[in-house]
Protein backbone atom coordinates (compact mmCIF):
# COMPACT_ATOMS: atom_id res chain seq x y z
CA UNK A 1 0.00 0.00 0.00
CA UNK A 2 1.46 3.57 -0.76
CA UNK A 3 1.09 5.49 2.19
CA UNK A 4 2.33 8.42 -0.51
CA UNK A 5 0.86 8.34 -3.38
CA UNK A 6 1.12 10.58 -6.51
CA UNK A 7 -2.15 12.09 -8.18
CA UNK A 8 -3.25 12.56 -12.00
CA UNK A 9 -4.73 15.66 -11.23
CA UNK A 10 -4.00 19.33 -13.42
CA UNK A 11 -1.84 21.84 -12.38
CA UNK A 12 -2.78 24.77 -10.44
CA UNK A 13 -2.45 27.49 -12.88
CA UNK A 14 0.87 29.97 -11.95
CA UNK A 15 -1.81 33.18 -11.66
CA UNK A 16 -3.78 31.93 -9.27
CA UNK A 17 -0.36 30.85 -6.78
CA UNK A 18 0.59 34.54 -4.53
CA UNK A 19 4.44 34.68 -4.16
CA UNK A 20 5.85 33.03 -0.86
CA UNK A 21 6.88 36.75 -0.14
CA UNK A 22 3.03 37.51 -0.01
CA UNK A 23 1.83 34.05 1.98
CA UNK A 24 4.61 34.84 4.70
CA UNK A 25 2.82 38.63 5.10
CA UNK A 26 -0.46 37.28 5.37
CA UNK A 27 -2.06 36.92 9.04
CA UNK A 28 -2.37 33.12 10.18
CA UNK A 29 -5.54 31.54 9.64
CA UNK A 30 -8.32 33.48 11.88
CA UNK A 31 -9.22 31.47 14.94
CA UNK A 32 -5.90 29.72 15.34
CA UNK A 33 -3.99 30.32 18.19
CA UNK A 34 -1.07 32.12 16.02
CA UNK A 35 -3.44 34.34 14.72
CA UNK A 36 -3.58 35.51 18.47
CA UNK A 37 0.26 36.66 19.18
CA UNK A 38 0.56 38.31 15.53
CA UNK A 39 2.60 41.04 17.16
CA UNK A 40 5.09 38.36 17.78
CA UNK A 41 4.79 36.83 14.92
CA UNK A 42 7.50 37.21 12.12
CA UNK A 43 8.29 35.26 9.06
CA UNK A 44 11.41 33.91 10.85
CA UNK A 45 9.43 33.28 14.69
CA UNK A 46 7.35 29.99 12.93
CA UNK A 47 7.82 25.97 12.97
CA UNK A 48 4.19 25.62 11.33
CA UNK A 49 1.65 28.17 10.31
CA UNK A 50 -2.11 27.59 8.33
CA UNK A 51 -2.91 30.29 6.08
CA UNK A 52 -6.10 31.03 3.91
CA UNK A 53 -5.71 30.75 0.43
CA UNK A 54 -7.94 33.12 -2.09
CA UNK A 55 -11.42 32.81 -2.90
CA UNK A 56 -9.84 32.37 -6.70
CA UNK A 57 -7.76 29.21 -5.94
CA UNK A 58 -10.23 28.03 -3.19
CA UNK A 59 -12.64 28.15 -6.18
CA UNK A 60 -10.54 26.39 -8.54
CA UNK A 61 -9.23 23.36 -6.27
CA UNK A 62 -12.52 23.10 -5.59
CA UNK A 63 -13.44 22.47 -8.77
CA UNK A 64 -11.51 19.39 -9.70
CA UNK A 65 -12.28 17.54 -5.76
CA UNK A 66 -15.70 15.59 -6.47
CA UNK A 67 -16.82 16.52 -3.06
CA UNK A 68 -16.54 19.15 0.17
CA UNK A 69 -12.86 19.91 0.88
CA UNK A 70 -11.27 22.84 3.20
CA UNK A 71 -8.20 24.51 1.87
CA UNK A 72 -5.32 25.93 3.48
CA UNK A 73 -1.63 27.13 2.89
CA UNK A 74 0.53 25.34 5.06
CA UNK A 75 4.49 26.80 6.18
CA UNK A 76 6.68 24.91 7.72
CA UNK A 77 10.17 26.03 8.90
CA UNK A 78 12.99 23.86 10.51
CA UNK A 79 11.75 20.19 10.71
CA UNK A 80 8.08 18.99 11.07
CA UNK A 81 8.07 16.28 14.05
CA UNK A 82 7.05 12.42 13.52
CA UNK A 83 3.64 12.90 14.30
CA UNK A 84 0.15 11.36 13.43
CA UNK A 85 -3.21 13.95 12.53
CA UNK A 86 -6.21 13.05 14.93
CA UNK A 87 -9.03 13.94 12.74
CA UNK A 88 -7.76 12.78 9.53
CA UNK A 89 -7.00 10.26 7.92
CA UNK A 90 -5.77 11.62 4.47
CA UNK A 91 -4.17 14.98 2.94
CA UNK A 92 -3.70 16.04 0.05
CA UNK A 93 -0.99 18.50 -0.76
CA UNK A 94 0.56 20.78 -3.58
CA UNK A 95 4.02 21.07 -3.12
CA UNK A 96 4.62 24.84 -3.81
CA UNK A 97 7.69 25.69 -2.39
CA UNK A 98 9.74 22.36 -1.36
CA UNK A 99 11.89 23.84 1.34
CA UNK A 100 15.04 22.58 -0.25
CA UNK A 101 16.47 19.65 -2.97
CA UNK A 102 16.61 16.92 -0.15
CA UNK A 103 13.38 17.60 1.65
CA UNK A 104 11.66 14.20 2.64
CA UNK A 105 8.13 13.03 4.04
CA UNK A 106 8.51 10.08 5.65
CA UNK A 107 5.86 7.33 7.27
CA UNK A 108 6.20 5.51 9.85
CA UNK A 109 4.96 2.34 11.59
CA UNK A 110 3.90 2.72 15.27
CA UNK A 111 6.85 0.29 16.28
CA UNK A 112 8.65 3.18 14.55
CA UNK A 113 10.05 1.14 11.19
CA UNK A 114 9.92 3.35 8.32
CA UNK A 115 7.32 3.11 5.53
CA UNK A 116 7.92 5.31 2.86
CA UNK A 117 10.00 7.89 2.46
CA UNK A 118 9.74 10.47 -0.96
CA UNK A 119 11.55 13.82 -1.70
CA UNK A 120 8.33 15.10 -3.08
CA UNK A 121 8.23 16.63 -6.14
CA UNK A 122 7.08 20.02 -6.24
CA UNK A 123 3.41 21.01 -8.66
CA UNK A 124 2.40 17.46 -8.07
CA UNK A 125 -0.69 16.33 -6.12
CA UNK A 126 -0.26 13.65 -3.84
CA UNK A 127 -2.52 11.87 -1.38
CA UNK A 128 -0.62 11.29 2.44
CA UNK A 129 -2.36 8.64 4.64
CA UNK A 130 -2.00 10.87 7.49
CA UNK A 131 -3.30 8.49 10.50
CA UNK A 132 -0.21 7.30 9.99
CA UNK A 133 3.21 8.85 12.09
CA UNK A 134 4.58 10.76 9.27
CA UNK A 135 7.33 14.07 9.49
CA UNK A 136 9.02 16.74 7.24
CA UNK A 137 12.70 16.18 7.49
CA UNK A 138 15.84 18.32 6.22
CA UNK A 139 13.98 21.43 5.49
CA UNK A 140 16.86 24.19 4.45
CA UNK A 141 16.65 26.04 7.73
CA UNK A 142 17.12 29.13 5.37
CA UNK A 143 14.10 27.89 3.22
CA UNK A 144 10.10 27.56 4.30
CA UNK A 145 8.49 24.35 2.50
CA UNK A 146 5.14 26.07 1.20
CA UNK A 147 2.40 23.60 0.46
CA UNK A 148 -1.43 23.66 -0.40
CA UNK A 149 -3.75 21.39 1.67
CA UNK A 150 -6.90 19.59 1.34
CA UNK A 151 -8.89 17.92 3.48
CA UNK A 152 -11.29 16.06 2.46
CA UNK A 153 -14.52 17.34 4.61
CA UNK A 154 -15.90 13.74 5.78
CA UNK A 155 -12.38 13.66 7.30
CA UNK A 156 -12.13 17.22 8.36
CA UNK A 157 -13.17 18.89 11.67
CA UNK A 158 -12.51 22.57 13.02
CA UNK A 159 -9.55 21.44 15.54
CA UNK A 160 -6.68 20.22 13.83
CA UNK A 161 -4.79 20.61 16.59
CA UNK A 162 -3.03 18.46 18.54
CA UNK A 163 -1.47 15.97 16.63
CA UNK A 164 0.03 13.06 18.08
CA UNK A 165 3.70 13.53 18.33
CA UNK A 166 5.76 10.60 18.39
CA UNK A 167 7.09 9.60 21.91
CA UNK A 168 9.82 12.07 23.15
CA UNK A 169 9.98 14.82 20.30
CA UNK A 170 8.28 17.86 20.73
CA UNK A 171 6.98 20.20 18.76
CA UNK A 172 7.75 24.18 19.09
CA UNK A 173 5.81 27.28 17.82
CA UNK A 174 5.94 31.02 17.44
CA UNK A 175 6.70 32.82 20.66
CA UNK A 176 4.03 32.80 23.24
CA UNK A 177 2.12 29.94 21.93
CA UNK A 178 2.11 26.84 23.96
CA UNK A 179 3.11 23.38 21.45
CA UNK A 180 0.33 21.17 21.29
CA UNK A 181 -2.25 24.45 21.58
CA UNK A 182 -5.17 24.04 18.69
CA UNK A 183 -4.62 25.64 15.34
CA UNK A 184 -0.80 26.22 16.41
Amino acid sequence: MPYIEYLDLPLIPENLIPPLSETLQQLPTAGTAASQHTNSLTPDSFSFLFKVVSPELESWIKSIFPYEITIKFNLIKHTLPIHKDVLRDIGYNYILDPGGPNVSTNIYADDGSLLQSEVIQPHRWIKLEVSYFHGIHDIDPNLVRRLISVTPMSSAHEAQWPPIIWPGRKLVGPPGVEPGTKGL
